[in-house]
């Protein structure tokens, strides 16, 4: 598979996960929502490392993802683009940290960590940064 396939296979993924988190909402399942929430969002973090920058990344989690794209691309002379990551970052930084914590929570914590209100934030700000991650690359790539 080449980097655009990958790239494609990630974003799909990405999007996949995204209405997996609205069903499970739907289903009462508000842990797994979340955890699929910080899926999405992190696929599509891949995603646009891989495509922006040729970088296949190997971390895991949000804020980590986040704070490579925000260097990379200050790294690459899009320093506007850098600084409105960071502002994002700062403002949800709540919801970024829920995110993170859902991907061990999820798994190991007590059932019923995570409200309703949880989840649907969680899904909301999901969406929000993978709308701002298409636009990106699409000024980046003009």
């Amino acid at each position: 598979m080449d980097s655009g396939e990958l790239v494609d296979s990630l974003r799909r993924r990405a999007l996949s996960m995204l209405r997996s988190a609205r069903l499970r909402i739907e289903w009462g399942d508000y842990d797994l929502a979340c955890f699929d929430a910080e899926q999405a969002v992190q696929l599509r973090l891949k995603a646009s490392l891989l495509r922006l920058f040729g970088e296949a990344t190997r971390v895991h989690g949000v804020l980590e993802h986040l704070s490579l794209l925000r260097r990379r691309l200050a790294e690459a002379g899009f320093k506007t683009a850098a600084d409105s990551l960071s502002d994002l970052v700062r403002a949800e930084r709540e919801l970024v940290e829920l995110l993170d914590e859902s991907y061990i929570m999820a798994r190991y914590g007590s059932p019923g960590m995570y409200r309703k209100i949880d989840a649907e934030r969680a899904v909301e700000f999901a969406e929000r940064l993978l709308k701002a991650l298409e636009k990106l690359e699409e000024a980046m790539l003009r």
